[in-house]
This record gives C-alpha cells, structure tokens and sequence, in this order.
C-alpha cells in the first residue's frame, strides 16, 4: 500500500499539522521591493526637481526634452510606487520596527512567527521536536494539559500584529 505524500502549496507555509507562520521571506522580498521602487520614485523626482532649477543650460529645447524624459521617468516610477505601495511599505516597516530588526529586513533571528491560534499545536510539535515527550508513554504521562503548556510557553514569546492576526515569536 502506498503512503500518501503531503502536497506542497508553492508560496505558502508548509506545516504537516497546518499550523499557520508568518511567511517573513516573503515579506522581505516584497519589503525590498518596494524600498526599490522608492528609490527609483526619489531620485526620479530630484532628476526632475534639479532640472526645473537649472537655469544655466542655454539651449531652450534641449532643457524642454531633458523636462519632459524627466516627468516621463517621473510618472513611469510612480506607477510601480503609487499611494497603495506607500502605504504596504509603512505598513511592512512598522511590521519591521515592531518585532526590533536591526536592519531594513524583518529580522526572523528569533525563530517562526507562530499565529496565535495555532500556538497550542506549535507547543505540542516543539515538545515532540525537542523530545520532551516519550511517544510510547502511557497514562498518566500522555495526559497533558496542551492548553496550559501552551500558555506556559508562551511566557518567552512576544506578540506582533499583522494583517488583522496576532502572531507570536521568541522573545
């Protein structure tokens, strides 16, 4: 008899109990992103902004076609970095300053982002990763209060918010 093999869903976290993680490589790849279409958008802006200030260049046309292939640099870049990706950058560097990142990535040094919902599963893995708990235990052993060690463990943890979900990482 053949063991079914767990489906892997690309772009999503993989958990074999479905506990849910924040996909933090993810949210660095879209962090990165969008810190390099404000970029282009900044400097795009000073092109134009220090071409407007230009009084020195005597060749009227020249100065008119170096104004226009500025604005049209300008409006270019803006469609990549408009009001909707400013406002998913500060919500990814609040994200960032909220768990304490030394850098401009979201620093995941301190382990999985772990939903709250699914912590009491991601204490019971832990607990079978770690080997705290004998597989062929019998009563009373396997008789554990999941909710409570859970609660207990969550005392090293800190919460962060996103996206409308609380999720907690080690502290």
């Amino acid at each position: 008899m053949a063991i079914p093999l767990p489906i892997l869903y690309l772009g999503l976290p993989m958990s074999y109990n479905r506990i849910r993680y924040l996909p933090v490589d993810e949210l660095n790849e879209r962090l990165e992103e969008l810190l390099a279409f404000k970029s282009t958008l900044e400097d795009a802006q000073t092109e134009l902004s220090d071409l407007a200030k230009d009084e020195t260049n005597e060749d009227a046309e020249a100065q008119q076609s170096a104004l226009e292939d500025a604005q049209n640099a300008v409006d270019a870049a803006e469609l990549n970095f408009g009001t909707a990706e400013s406002a998913e950058l500060a919500k990814l560097e609040e994200l960032r300053d909220d768990i304490g990142s030394k850098g401009d990535l979201i620093d995941d040094e301190n382990g999985p982002f772990i939903h709250e919902n699914d912590f009491k599963e991601y204490a019971q893995e832990l607990a079978d990763d770690i080997g705290a708990i004998d597989p062929k235990a019998g009563w009373p052993l396997n008789c554990i209060d999941w909710d409570q060690a859970a609660k207990e463990l969550a005392y090293d943890y800190t919460s962060v918010q996103w996206d409308g979900d609380t999720y907690l990482y080690r502290s």
